[in-house]
Formats: structure tokens, sequence, C-alpha cells
């Protein structure tokens, strides 16, 4: 009990009482609002909304504290096997969440969770300052390899600056800095801090840096928010007469202390990559930088609270990363979905990376009580703001550990549920691997093994360190870009994989594979089609019939694996190409006016042609509009009864890398009154929704839409024509909808929008 306490008290502490000015400036639990914002219109193809949805690349990281012992370990003192035993668990854990990279706290106040030369043994390990572990046991080199084993990045979590987290509780060592070096700390309240303006501190800070970058197979150091004390009542960090000691030609103290963290952060940087320029060096500070910045922001400023000024570093170059503590909710004085824009923006216009740090400690019941959608609606907004912010960390670890209001199971099934790769950073290194050498696969009564070897070393002399394999089951090519391909990422550079399927189950099997180094640079890809199934209507003498229908119901196609017919080229084909690949659709005509619609997905260039029968002549084309752009005909003059095939290619030399369409044919009602309207905008709500009846805002100039939805396998799980009573409209499900993501397009004559929505139960 004295141990759960502790940990409360000192989440509590550190990151809202530690905050004494800006609680009194704002109120940390204003209730969220409902924005309807997280859901805006997707302008862009199915291809990128994919994106938003399920990014390729991104950062999913957490912060394990041992600080308290709040992360790791339970507690202090336990053996080196249950010391393993709950890291492993651990790791274990975050690997099933979807969890990428991680900031281990190894140095929470001039300690050390390592074989350190310079600073004792953490009292959060053993119990007692400067007691190592038994038989020798460096958990700073099982962690790595433990992390690594499962695809995790080690970032070495470092507090810069403390030296006692509590003069009159913590257990200090007669070889800890405050005792050798009493003169280069500063007591505020309870802490002991060092002195960051003394140029000896600098250089012990940097040399504690140096001996971990050299010694551990870390992948990033990671400092957190604290610098200068964050601010107390009738308290002062009393370090005038160093100022005066070292001022460096600055008259204003508040300046020089931002000085003194500027110039520790630039030696850091510098030091690090002198010794390993591949090794990251990240900060994770306080969410607010300035008060009023953005505008409409309220609240401590570290900027003048704490002299912390990361934008100065951003603007140097001396972080690769900036991972902001955005631990307020959306809707607020403190809004994240403002903040999390600004960061972003303030790293990207410095080709720098920005990961939105999020308060997941708060779903605990006992600190904030913040509901799961708090959590959930943040990780979406992150990923839809213009692609500037990378990524997340949550704090801390035990919030997924635990699986706090279900929060593990919210990464796991759904917003992590597919493997993704971390993001590269260009400016530490642009250079790809090599691609794996001599692919090749074997069919076996268990599924299919892939075998390859190992590439040359790239002109940067870096190899693969891993490989990333895709796979494609519905027949088509494997496309590297969607994340939902992504079959394996193996740990380490493996020259085989056996993956266990049935072939038989599936239209037809491909799959791609590429290397990638340290830094996440993905080589060209290798293919492999193991079965390819091409589609069964590639001649007209096999066209799939579709029945015309009074609302334009969509019926899915796909130019892959196909071949060309021979006909010659639409008359309408506005560079007279002959097809390089062609598929056919029949219909029988229940009117004399028809009209036949296809929607194309991303670079096809469509052609649409009417034939009155197989080889026959042309009655009418249409190639209107261009790539990924809908083209519709309307024919007319039409024998009702008689059996007509619509031809479909894209025209040019070289085919397109993305072949699916949509088609529809109207039926008589609409035949007559061809509706040309426009949607101009549409407003689903409510946002999310119970998946039983959602509500739509619409204006357009016709009363007529037809709306489809998608799961996120791209199923269509509903189709409806709709008539909207003063601009609106509702869609009942039959059966209520799953908990998920689903895309809703409003079709008009003319225009597509598509919106996504949240099921959540």
């Amino acid at each position: 009990m004295k141990k759960n306490l502790s940990r409360i008290l000192f989440v509590f502490a550190t990151f809202i009482f530690t905050n004494v000015n800006a609680q009194q400036e704002y109120d940390f639990n204003i209730p969220a609002t409902q924005d309807t914002n997280f859901f805006q219109v997707v302008p862009e193809p199915e291809n990128a909304s994919r994106q938003l949805l399920y990014p390729k690349r991104e950062f999913r990281c957490v912060w394990i504290a041992t600080v308290y012992n709040i992360d790791y370990p339970s507690n202090t003192g336990l053996s080196v096997n249950t010391l393993k035993n709950e890291f492993i668990s651990l790791m274990n854990k975050l690997k099933a969440a979807g969890i990428n990279a991680a900031f281990v706290q190894i140095r929470p106040s001039c300690d050390a969770f390592y074989n350190s030369p310079y600073e004792p043994w953490s009292e959060w390990l053993t119990g007692t300052q400067g007691v190592a572990p038994s038989g020798g046991f460096d958990p700073l080199v099982f962690m790595i390899e433990e992390a690594h084993k499962r695809g995790i990045e080690f970032h070495a979590w470092l507090n810069p600056y403390r030296a006692v987290v509590s003069i009159s509780s913590s257990s200090i060592a007669s070889t800890h800095v405050s005792v050798v070096h009493p003169s280069w700390c500063v007591t505020y309240n309870s802490l002991k801090l060092l002195n960051p303006g003394l140029p000896e501190v600098r250089d012990y800070v940097k040399m504690v840096v140096a001996d971990i970058v050299t010694r551990y197979n870390i992948d990033g150091i990671h400092f957190d928010d604290y610098f200068y004390p964050y601010p107390a009542n009738g308290t002062t960090f009393n370090d005038n007469a160093t100022f005066a000691a070292y001022p460096r030609g600055i008259t204003n103290q508040n300046d020089w202390r931002r000085d003194n963290v500027n110039l520790l952060i630039g030696m850091i940087n510098d030091t690090i990559k002198t010794i390993k320029p591949y090794v990251k060096f990240g900060v994770g500070p306080f969410g607010i930088w300035k008060s009023g910045v953005p505008p409409g922001i309220t609240g401590l400023s570290s900027y003048s609270a704490i002299y912390c000024d990361p934008i100065a570093w951003l603007n140097n170059q001396d972080i690769d990363y900036v991972a902001p503590q955005l631990y307020w909710k959306i809707g607020t004085n403190q809004d994240f979905n403002t903040l999390v824009d600004w960061w972003g923006t303030q790293a990207s216009n410095k080709n720098r990376h920005c990961y939105a740090g999020m308060a997941s400690y708060l779903l605990d019941p006992n600190n904030s009580n913040w509901a799961i959608n708090d959590i959930l609606n943040q990780i979406t907004s992150a990923r839809q703001i213009n692609f500037k912010a990378q990524g997340q960390s949550f704090f801390s670890a035990t919030s997924v550990k635990d699986n706090l209001k279900h929060l593990a199971d919210s990464l796991s099934l759904s917003f992590n549920k597919y493997k993704c790769l971390i993001p590269a950073m260009p400016w530490l290194d642009s250079i790809a691997p090599l691609p794996p050498a001599n692919v090749s696969h074997t069919i076996t009564s268990f599924g299919v093994t892939l075998n390859w070897q190992l590439p040359a070393p790239a002109t940067d002399a870096d190899t693969a360190k891993y490989f990333v394999i895709y796979r494609s089951t519905d027949g088509s090519a494997v496309d590297i870009t969607d994340s939902r391909q992504i079959l394996y990422i193996s740990p380490e550079p493996i020259i085989t994989y056996n993956d266990t399927l049935t072939l038989s189950s599936y239209p037809g099997v491909a799959y791609a594979i590429t290397s990638c180094d340290k830094l996440h640079n993905e080589s060209s890809v290798e293919y492999i089609n193991v079965t390819i199934t091409p589609p069964a209507n590639d001649n007209c003498m096999a066209s799939q019939n579709i029945s015309p229908a009074p609302g334009c119901s969509p019926v899915s196609g796909d130019l892959l694996f196909t071949s060309a017919s021979g006909n010659p080229a639409a008359e309408c084909d506005n560079f007279s190409n002959p097809a390089l690949q062609d598929v056919w659709f029949s219909f029988i005509a229940t009117d004399t006016i028809h009209k036949i619609k296809i929607n194309p997905g991303g670079d096809m260039d469509a052609v649409l042609s009417l034939y009155s029968g197989c080889g026959s002549t042309e009655l009418s084309c249409a190639d209107n509009s261009g790539p990924g752009s809908p083209d519709s005909l309307t024919a007319t003059g039409l024998t009702v009864g008689n059996t007509y095939h619509v031809r479909i290619y894209d025209y040019g030399s070289i085919a397109p890398s993305t072949t699916t369409f949509n088609i529809c044919i109207t039926g008589p009602d609409l035949s007559t009154s061809i509706k040309e309207s426009q949607i101009r905008t549409v407003e689903l709500y409510p946002n999310p929704f119970d998946g039983t009846t959602l509500y739509d805002k619409v204006t357009n100039s016709t009363n007529e839409l037809i709306i489809s939805v998608q799961n996120i396998l791209g199923q269509v799980v509903l189709t409806k024509t709709v008539v909207p009573e003063n601009g609106s409209f509702s869609l009942n499900f039959s059966e209520s909808l799953q908990s998920g993501v689903y895309l809703v397009s409003v079709h008009s004559t003319h225009s597509n929008i598509t919106k996504k929505v949240v099921v959540r139960k």
C-alpha cells in the first residue's frame, strides 16, 4: 500500500502539482467537447484515406518510468530473475499493443540503471543507492536486447539535472555527484538539482551521455521536461553567483538561463552524433511553449517558467524530434488539436519529427479518470493533422500494460491493428539499403516458404537490419504503401520466412520483400507472385452481368492481370492508344436510355465504351475526365431486352499503379431524367455513433443521392438511394454495425464525397 501511494503521489506531484502556477491559470478538468472536425471530408482517393486511418510509418511509443517504480521494476530489491521476467512481460504486452519504441528511464536522478563508471546504481533498482544487482547483471544490456528482439526501439531516457528527488528520504551513495561535488548543486524545496549555469555541470552531463552512447546499443537519447525546476510559490532558484561568474556577455538572467539549457542541448547532440551519427536525440518538453502561443492557448509558459526553449533547439536543429507533453483534452483552453498542430508545424518547418505526448495515465480512476475516448480521439486527431505529427508517446507504460479502460485492446484491435515502420530521418541517413538478393519461394503443404540472401552493403556501408514482408491475398499485386498488407517485420536480418496459409482459400497470393536499415530507410521491392487468378471477365464473352438499378449500385472491377482484347481504341480515346488490358461487363436493357458510370481510383485514366455485342461496332464511349476521376456516358436508342457490352480500359503505354474501379448502370426511372448535380457539403452526425442510425445534412442541387458504406477492409456493407428532405436524411442499418472505422460515400451525378465515421459502443 505504501508503494502504491508513493506512485500516485509522485505522478500527481510531477505532472500536476509541480505546475502549480499552471493550475492557478486554468482548469485541468474541463469536459471534452464533441469535435466534429475529427472526421472531415476526405477529398483524396481511398489510398490517401487509408494512410490517415492506418499510416504505414508511425512512431508508437511509451514512457517507461523507473523513478518511484512507477512502471518498472514493480519494487526495489527484486531478484535478477524477477527483474528479467517483469521486463519481458512488459515488452510482450507493449508489442501486442503495437508499440514500436520506448523511452526507458535509466538515469532518474544522477543514478544509474546500468553499470556506470560515473554514477551509482539507482535506489529504485536495488533499494539502496550504490548497491549493484547480484551476479554482475547489467539491466541496460538486457533491456536493450529484449526490446530489439521485438522490434522495439530503445531510447535511453535521462533526467539531465535532477540530482536528489527528496533530500529527506532519498537514498544517497557516497559516490553520488551531490556528495562528491556539492557546489554543483542547488537545493530547491525538497530537490537537489545540478546547476545548469556551471560549465563543469554541462561537461559532466555530456560525459555521462557519451559513456552510454559509446558502450550501449541504444537507438536514442531522450531528455524529459525537467530543466530548471517548475516554480513553487515562495521558493527561489539561487544561481545569482553563477550568473555573476559566467555571464558570457548576457545581461538578462532569464535569457542566460535559457542559453544555459540551449548550450547543453547543442553539446549533447554534437556528442552523440560524433560518437554514433545514427543515434537519435530528442526531448519531451512541457506542452505549452508560451501562454498565448498559438492563439487561444493559455497556461504555464515553459519558456519563462523553466527556461525551456524547444523552438530554439528546432531552429538550431539540435534535436531530431520533439515529443511535447500534451496532457490536456480536446476542446479546453489547452486544446490538444491546436497544440499538436502547432508543435507539428514547428518541427516540420525545420525538417524534424513531432511525437504527441499523451496522458494515458489519466485514464486511471485514481488520477483524473479520463474516458477512453479522450485518448483514442487524440490518436485519430494526431494522425489527421496533415501528417505533421509522426506518432505519439503515452505516459506511461503502465496504462498500456494494465489495459486501463481497454487502452491496450483498443490499440491492438483497432488503432494499431496493422503493423507499421518507424518514420525515417533523412537528415541522419537518406541512403536506402540494397534489396534482398536471390528471392525465391517454395509451395508446401503448409503454405509458402520465402527465401532470400542478405544484400551487399549500400554506398554508405549499411546493410539490412531487418526485412519487411508484404502479402496480398485477393489476386491483386502487392501495394507496399498499404500498411494492411504488411505481414511481418523481422526484428533481425533473417533469410527465410514461413507463411502458413491454405493457398486454395484465396483467389491469388502475392508477396513483396524489402530491406530496411537501422534508420528505417526502405529498399526497392522484390516481388513474388505465387498464385494469381485473373478476373473472370477479362474478355467480352466472359463479361460480368450487371442489373440496371434505380440508384447507382456500384460493382467492383479490376484491370489487374487482365490481357488486351485486341479491339481498336475507343473513338473517344484522346491518344488513340490500344488497350494494354481491358475488362468487360454486360447488361440487358430495361429501357431505351441507360446511364453507365465508372469511378476509377488512383492514377487510372479510364476509357468507357459501349458495344451492341462482342466484336461489333462501338455505339458510344466516354473519356471526359483525367486520372482518378469519374467518367459516365448516357446510352440512348437502346432496344429493351437486348444485351449490351461495356468495355473498360486504361490508355497509355504504362499500366496504372491503381487498377480498381466501381461501375454502375442506372435503371429506367433515372434514365429519362438525368440529374446533373454537384454536392457542395456533407455533414454526418453523431460522429462517433452507436452503429444503428446515422444522420446527414447535405447541400446539393438534386434531391437524389446514392450512399455506399464500406468497412476498413473495403467491403461494402450498405448501399442506398436516398431523397433528402429539407437537406437531411438518415441511414438506418438493419443490423447494428460493429465498433470500428467506416467510409461513407455520398454520390451525385458529378461528385463523390467520402467521409470517415467511427462506431463506438
